[in-house]
């Protein structure tokens, strides 16, 4: 699933954009994109995904769940 978030394309998991989407009704509630490289895991209370590709220039990044993929 891709969606526009807190200025970043998003592509991950139904479940993981599913709970950002709930997580932006707290507006105090900002998520720092730019933060994140390779391998770095977001955390959401149903399950964890792991950063397997930034594009900080177009604003872009992808998530998958960590053991699905290897990252070289």
């Amino acid at each position: 699933m891709t969606t526009k978030l807190f200025g970043y394309t998003v592509s991950a998991p139904k479940r993981m954009i599913k709970q950002i989407k709930k997580d932006r009704q707290d507006k105090r509630c900002c998520i720092n994109w730019f933060n994140f490289s390779i391998g770095n895991i977001f955390y959401t209370d149903n399950g964890d995904y792991q950063a397997s590709m930034v594009d900080h220039e177009n604003k872009t990044i992808w998530f998958n769940h960590p053991y699905m993929k290897v990252i070289d």
